[in-house]
């Protein structure tokens, strides 16, 4: 289910219009479209009243009165039109209303992962850095759980070589984010191990000291188990090739942001994420913004060599973008991006890294500045960067 907002803190722009416009194009591609109206003037539900029948159908959604409880299973597009005057306080409210659509997303998974829960064995949630596997892969647990399966969750992270064996770019930097960074043979070796019935020690790497210390668990797959991982590179082949195609099950995640900047370019879904992890990085792997910022290149390479390129082998694509992070980002790195652009503007060898900072100063100048922090559910997505998360990561 794919989901698009319309606001703006003005009346008489023209949200109902560009809401009602979205509806008709994606109604007449064929696609299950819903229009949930937030604002109690009623524009976009009276002009529903006015369609004629014979059109492609649209489903209105009377949202100022109870969310989007409305919206019908099936659904492909949720065009929301929010009211005016929508800022601060009352924007985060709507936006954490559109919590529910990333649980809607976990929920289409489920419904899919039913119709083979006969043979699937192993389920890989995978997309790109920060894009929120984590969290997602908790979720679809909880949800599978309650059809009376037990999922084995599996985090990838812990199979990092440690760092003296680690491939490192040109400048001496860890590259953490290609799939030779990974011990793939012993990966391999677990999960036929798993599969085959045998209990196996899942290992503990340590990201501050950078080695793989201990054991996090043990595990062992009953006949009615599912192992879950949560993997950057789920959809590379050589990462789960002990297991028969048959029973895998792929799912692509990915910050499907459709959101304009000030000069009307589309914001890039990679810098989202970049902020996400600056954000992640500072407060749990030691490791500073700006650190991020110059080993993001490294990111963007290994996502277009490893996880763009095969997108198509995906069973099912979520998208975990959320309205809310943007201020929330910006109130705990706007500071920090001007000093970057200064900094590395006379270094030819960092133009990526200043083109990137360069990007999100002019993004962050178009955002509004409120702390809605104290708004995010414990349970969000978001909490997977931000921290306060009733989830232990």
């Amino acid at each position: 289910m794919r989901h698009i907002t319309v606001l703006n803190s003005k009346g008489g722009c023209g949200k109902s219009t560009i809401a009602t416009n979205l509806a008709v194009y994606f109604a007449l591609e064929g696609a299950q479209v819903v229009l949930a109206d937030f604002d109690p003037q009623r524009s976009c539900l009276d002009w529903l009243e006015t369609r004629p029948a014979s059109c492609a159908p649209i489903t209105g959604v009377a949202a100022y009165n109870d969310g989007l409880r409305g919206v019908p299973r099936g659904t492909d597009i949720v065009i929301i039109d929010a009211p005016a005057r929508c800022h601060g306080r009352e924007l985060t409210d709507l936006v954490r209303r559109s919590e529910q659509f990333y649980a809607s997303e976990i929920l289409s998974v489920e419904h899919a992962l039913l119709e083979r829960l006969d043979e699937v064995k192993v389920i890989t949630v995978s997309g790109p850095s920060s894009s929120g596997k984590t969290t997602t892969t908790k979720k679809i647990a909880e949800a599978l759980g309650r059809e009376g399966k037990r999922l084995l969750p599996i985090n990838v992270d812990n199979y990092f070589y440690d760092l003296e064996s680690h491939p490192r770019d040109p400048h001496g930097d860890y590259d953490f984010e290609t799939p030779q960074a990974l011990d793939m043979p012993f990966l391999n070796q677990q999960l036929g191990e798993l599969l085959a019935g045998k209990s196996v020690d899942i290992p503990y790497y340590n990201f501050k000291t950078g080695k793989r210390e201990g054991v996090t668990e043990t595990l062992k797959l009953g006949p009615d188990d599912i192992v879950l991982i949560d993997c950057l590179h789920g959809l590379y082949e050589p990462m789960t090739s002990a297991v028969p195609p048959d029973k895998k099950f792929k799912v692509y995640i990915e910050t499907l942001a459709q959101v304009k900047d000030a000069t009307g370019r589309f914001i890039r879904w990679t810098d989202v994420r970049m902020l996400r992890r600056m954000v992640r990085d500072m407060q749990f792997r030691n490791y500073n913004p700006r650190q991020t910022l110059l080993h993001w290149y490294l990111v963007r390479r290994s996502e277009l060599r490893y996880i763009v390129s095969r997108l198509k082998h995906a069973d099912i694509v979520i998208n975990s973008f959320m309205p809310s992070e943007l201020p929330l980002m910006k109130r705990r790195l706007g500071h920090l991006f001007p000093q970057f652009v200064q900094e590395l503007a006379d270094d030819a060898d960092r133009t990526d890294a200043t083109d990137r900072a360069s990007r999100v100063v002019a993004l962050f100048d178009a955002i509004p500045d409120f702390d809605g922090e104290p708004f995010i559910p414990s349970d969000s997505l978001l909490r997977e960067f931000i921290g306060g998360s009733s989830y232990t990561y």
